[in-house]
């Protein structure tokens, strides 16, 4: 029969299950950090990269949506849209008026071929993610928004809304839908466009 000592020496032994039990206890207690605190997922650069690059995507997707409600609403006359339509456009409104982007995400919306389905050439997007920040002009000869091109005051208006700047970008699509004969649709736009106005100091 095997001693006690032998058993002792298998159970420490890396390929036995005490010791891949301590083994794993021993890498769980490495990854908690001094605080005590949860270890976070994803490093911060990490969360804002994937960030800049599915916002993009994300706000290409919700104009197809609002352009096609926008289209069949219109062409639908007296006839309401069937309501799964109106519920989901009513609930892209109520997503996008909680979401908050943070302010190094501002860049990929800026330099990325959102607006107008077209956005320039590669080169053009990488020029516009270099460009330094518009600043609103003050005084002196020509230091009125007048004297800005439309792409700089487009980026103003982007600037200046902040955590907002996705509610810029989707502006004509979102004007447009003041028109819907849904109240619930409505109701939820006015709530978006509230929040703008609120993100702009306006209210």
């Amino acid at each position: 029969a095997p001693s006690r000592s032998s058993e002792r020496d298998r159970g420490d032994r890396p390929g036995s299950g005490q010791g891949r039990e301590a083994s794993s206890q021993g890498a769980h207690t490495q990854q908690q950090p001094a605080g005590g605190g949860a270890v976070p997922l994803w490093p911060e650069s990490a969360r804002l990269c994937m960030l800049s690059c599915v916002t993009p995507v994300l706000m290409r997707r919700v104009q197809q949506i609002l352009s096609g409600f926008i289209r069949d609403d219109t062409q639908s006359g007296q006839c309401p849209l069937p309501r799964h339509r109106l519920d989901e456009v009513a609930f892209v409104f109520s997503e996008l008026r909680r979401l908050d982007l943070p302010p190094e995400v501002y860049s990929s919306l800026a330099s990325s071929s959102i607006e107008g389905g077209g956005g320039g050439s590669g080169g053009e997007r990488e020029a516009g993610a270099k460009r330094a920040p518009v600043t609103l002009p003050v005084g002196g000869p020509g230091g009125d928004v007048g004297s800005l091109s439309g792409s700089e005051r487009a980026e103003l208006a982007r600037t200046l809304a902040g955590r907002k700047c996705h509610l810029m970008v989707l502006l004509p699509q979102l004007s447009e839908c003041i028109g819907s004969k849904d109240p619930h649709v409505r109701r939820e736009l006015q709530r978006l466009f509230s929040e703008l106005s609120k993100s702009l100091g306006l209210c």
